[in-house]
């Protein structure tokens, strides 16, 4: 008889004797792996494949053949009948019928029966070859090392039911001796020595343990440690018998093989008790698959759900549930020994396996759990035939995509849900969101006293929506907080795929990077597939199927529609709704999938043409939307689906900055930046606009001279609303030139305009209307030009007539200009004037008009969320109430409209500064200093909202 052990050291004895095994390095490994997978023969590839996974094939063939023989030469002679391995063909195995004791066999299958646990841990010696490191040994060690700890948690709960103490306490000692860290352990043995009656041992517990965590750790122990503490010194502690929170012992001995959870399961509940309905309802489901990206957490619910079933419901599946994992395979015809192999399975002489399985299935009533079946798609045809030849037989697959079998249930498995970052909720219902609660639980594995406070919550809840609740992403992340404090990681999160790595041993290649897993998935797309994958990563953002094919080059032998379709079912695209185009298929890629797929695009030696593509393509989208905009045609909806692209014409802008080599770059960037001109001056962004009009006007030589004119003239315009009047000057008369040179009357007459808007903010209100007047004689030779330039014109002509005393002319006019834009549906135009023409009813002394007026035009801006139209509002209205006589609400008002001005780079024009030091000079002398003062420091911390409720508000 051979006697191996592999638990604590790898020591063979034949006969009572040692047997030393003088062999190469690797040859140990080899056995241990012909060891723990005895059960059914492997093929040499696999083996070959996990013990040598870092060099050519040929050279892990090659490999295995050498210690192979080194094996058989290292082993004491074998009896003659049965040799210790058995080879067939391209299979090899630990001969399952030669005399051989094995610790680590006896151990799994003493721990099967509940009464003979306490045999079970004798066998327990050490954790599993601890000396080797491979990385599928590492996996083994850790399950073994947990059933362990499981089996000994086990028997201190059973012998304390059991009342019998003295015992429970000894299975405490030896689990703390055995890993002293096992901070719930350490509880239960102080409540233990409590309920016997001895307090000072108990205290004892606590402080040995408290003194080591800060000598190994440099932490303290969690609060509910330290909490039981004080309450067993000041003697409160109530003395009970009762066993500690357990699962029951399953009520048969179904066997199982499902691999043992080294953490708590988070965040799933409702995923795990809606699989079981499925499994479990009268018309069951009996093939049932997750489907997810990588890293969403498809396996451990699998287990979960598996365990759940195994403990309790074993009447359903009473001859046990089962784990095959298939990531390791290299083919789909493997797939058969890999459940034969779990199921120990040994076809007689030269049987068929695969007749052999379904004949063994065909009785039984159990669950089978396959795992990484994306990786192994041909072999859904075993599935159909175990499901059509063992009618009581289960399936519960894991795939990043559905295997499209008839009979099949598949089971999307989404992100972990989120926090709202925007209003986060109460901070016990924030500890209770799956993904922050995820996540503080990992993060507590290196940082043990970490804890959810008012402080730290609303980074947690950025690092949480940043990693999109990816259960891989956001435990990767909590790996490394021991380096990075919350605020550091989440500003490492700009870029997630470099930052989420993991340096622990006992995780799968694929799992210890989210690289790694990406390219798991990458790797199994085909060529054309991966492609596509590769070029979406230019779109940014929810995209139509029409946006898509006006982008990426048509596929050579598939459709674009079916690979977008393939790459839905892998979950590396995710579907979309796109407003405004509700009928038309839409898809999103994930941040974290982009962020690769660009990776791979940077590859290609096609990536310009493909970005180039984008930009083309959004640049024409933004001249289209924009000159739709200025022909007032539903304008609202204009603007709104420009602004639903701003991600996308902002990769386009920095592109072609980046980019300006390309053909036709400097064209386009001036063509992008003057159909953005609405979605910067809509956001107040007036830096940001004046940084890409400075970008863009280096290139006006190179451009058609209407758009180089059209670039300088609104260079002008937001300087002006900076108040850099030096520079808009110099713009527009850049264009005038320009304008002259190309004796194009209609740029001449638009920048007269433009350069009557700068005199009239200045307050130089002559030179102002000149300006206006001239543009105005030009436009009313053409009736045409004058319906679509005339109502912003008559708008700043009426208010340099209005500053020049001519009020009359000034109402005229501002009438004129309303029922144009009013005609035309030009709601921002219409809030303009409205607002103007409040201004001029309030200088007569009409309050209750005035009123209407800007009610109006405030409901227009609110709708179309017009932000510097608004701040415009706020001073208006603060004008009204002032009129009404509530000076302390005017300036609280007139204060946060000074701030807001100032942060958003927004200077008063000359005319209406002069209005607001007069209004405020006037309230000085109502309220005095002291009372003004204190109103204006209040007034300055409201926000834009804030201000404009008070607006009648008490």
């Amino acid at each position: 008889m051979l006697y191996i052990h592999l638990f604590g050291r790898l020591r063979l004895f034949v006969d009572g004797q040692p047997h030393p095994l003088n062999a190469l390095p690797k040859t140990s490994s080899l056995l241990a792996y012909l060891l723990i997978h005895r059960a059914i023969p492997t093929p040499r590839e696999t083996v070959a494949f996990m013990l040598w996974d870092d060099v050519p094939e040929s050279e892990s063939r090659a490999n295995l053949r050498r210690h192979l023989y080194d094996l058989n030469r290292a082993l004491p002679p074998a009896p003659e009948s049965t040799p210790w391995i058995v080879r067939q063909g391209q299979m090899i195995q630990w001969n399952p019928a030669a005399p051989v004791w094995l610790d680590v066999a006896v151990f799994n299958d003493l721990r099967q029966h509940p009464g003979r646990l306490t045999e079970a841990i004798t066998q327990y010696t050490g954790d599993l070859l601890p000396e080797f490191y491979d990385e599928w040994l590492s996996t083994e060690r850790e399950q073994l090392r947990q059933v362990y700890i499981n089996t000994m948690v086990q028997l201190v709960g059973r012998e304390r039911a059991n009342q019998d103490m003295s015992q429970a306490i000894v299975h405490a000692q030896q689990l703390l001796a055995y890993d002293p860290l096992q901070e719930e352990m350490v509880r239960t043995l102080m409540e233990l020595y409590y309920e016997v009656g001895d307090r000072a041992a108990a205290l004892q517990i606590y402080q040995r343990f408290a003194e080591r965590l800060v000598e190994e750790l440099d932490v303290t122990p969690l609060p509910e440690t330290a909490a039981l503490y004080n309450t067993i010194r000041a003697g409160t502690a109530a003395r009970t018998t009762a066993a500690p929170a357990l699962p029951p012992p399953p009520p048969t001995n179904a066997p199982q093989n499902l691999p043992a959870t080294l953490n708590r399961f988070i965040g799933r509940e409702a995923d795990v008790a809606a699989l079981i309905a499925h499994l479990l309802q009268p018309a069951s489901t009996r093939l049932l698959t997750i489907t997810g990206s990588g890293g969403i957490g498809k396996t451990r619910l699998a287990v979960e759900v598996g365990r759940a079933l195994w403990l309790q419901n074993q009447e359903r599946f009473p001859d046990g549930s089962f784990f095959v994992g298939l990531a390791a395979l290299t083919a789909a015809d493997q797939v058969a020994s890999a459940v034969a192999q779990t199921l120990q399975i040994t076809p007689t002489g030269n049987s068929p396996l695969v007749p052999a399985l379904l004949s063994y299935l065909a009785p039984r009533h159990c669950l089978l759990i396959f795992d990484n079946f994306e990786h192994v798609p041909e072999a859904a045809d075993l599935l159909a035939e175990i499901l059509s030849h063992a009618p009581h037989i289960h399936l519960l697959v894991t795939s990043q995509t559905p295997l499209h079998l008839y009979g099949e249930q598949e089971y999307p498995l989404a992100p972990l849900q989120l926090p709202n970052i925007e209003a986060l909720p109460p901070l016990a219902e924030l500890q209770a969101n799956p993904a922050v609660h995820l996540f503080v639980e990992r993060l507590r594995a290196v940082l043990p006293n970490f804890a959810l406070d008012t402080d730290n919550a609303p980074v947690l809840a950025q690092i949480c929506d940043r990693l999109e609740g990816i259960p891989l992403a956001l435990e990767l992340a909590a790996a490394r907080g021991k380096l990075f404090s919350p605020p550091a990681m989440l500003a490492q999160l700009t870029r997630r795929l470099p930052f989420l790595t993991s340096q622990t041993r006992n995780v799968a290649s694929r799992h210890k990077t989210l690289r790694a897993t990406l390219d798991w998935s990458y790797n199994l797309l085909l060529p054309e597939e991966q492609e596509v994958l590769a070029q979406l990563a230019v779109l940014v953002g929810p995209f139509t199927l029409s946006t898509a094919e006006a982008i990426i080059p048509p596929p050579a032998e598939m459709a674009l529609v079916e690979i977008l379709s393939t790459l839905v079912d892998r979950n590396l695209l995710r579907t979309a709704v796109v407003r405004g185009a509700e009928q038309e298929p839409a898809f999103r890629l994930m941040h974290i999938v982009r962020e690769y797929a660009a990776e791979q695009l940077a590859t290609h030696s096609h990536a310009a043409q493909i970005h180039a593509h984008h930009a083309h393509y959004f640049a024409d989208y933004a001249q289209l939307l924009d000159t739709n905009h200025r022909q007032k045609s539903n304008q609202t909806e204009w603007v709104r689906r420009l602004m639903q692209q701003e991600a996308n014409l902002f990769a386009a802008l920095n592109w072609l900055d980046d980019n300006l080599d390309q053909a036709a770059s400097p064209g386009l960037l001036g063509q992008l930046v003057l159909a953005m001109e609405r979605v910067w001056l809509v956001n107040g962004r007036v830096d940001e606009a004046r940084f890409w009009l400075t970008k863009a006007m280096r290139f006006t030589d190179e451009m058609a001279p209407k758009h180089a004119m059209s670039l300088l003239n609104r260079a002008g315009n937001f300087a002006q609303i900076q108040g850099d009047f030096v520079a808009a000057e110099q713009y527009h008369q850049q264009a005038l030139a320009k304008a002259q040179t190309e004796h194009n009357e209609i740029a001449v007459a638009q920048t007269l305009h433009h350069l009557g808007n700068a005199a009239g903010r200045q307050g130089n209100y002559s030179a102002a209307r000149d300006y206006l007047t001239q543009c105005l004689a030009i436009y009313r030779t053409q009736p045409d030009l004058y319906k679509e330039q005339a109502p912003p014109l008559l708008n700043n002509l009426a208010i340099t007539c209005k500053r020049l005393g001519d009020w009359a002319q000034a109402a005229a006019l501002y009438e004129e200009s309303l029922q144009i834009k009013r005609a035309r549906h030009d709601e921002l135009g219409i809030a303009t004037t409205l607002a103007n023409m409040g201004s001029l009813a309030l200088m007569q002394n009409n309050p209750s008009q005035a009123a209407v007026w800007q009610q109006e035009s405030l409901a227009i801006r609110q709708k179309l969320n017009d932000r510097p139209g608004l701040v415009q509002s706020l001073g208006h209205l603060s004008e009204l109430v002032a009129a009404g006589g509530d000076w302390l609400r005017a300036v609280r008002m007139s204060a946060a409209l000074v701030r807001i001005r100032h942060d958003k780079k927004l200077p008063f024009a000359a005319d209406a500064r002069t209005d607001h030091e007069q209004l405020m000079e006037k309230a000085r002398a109502v309220l005095g200093t002291a009372v003004m003062e204190a109103a204006w420091a209040e007034g300055e911390t409201l926000s834009l909202e804030q201000a404009l409720a008070l607006y009648g508000g008490e």
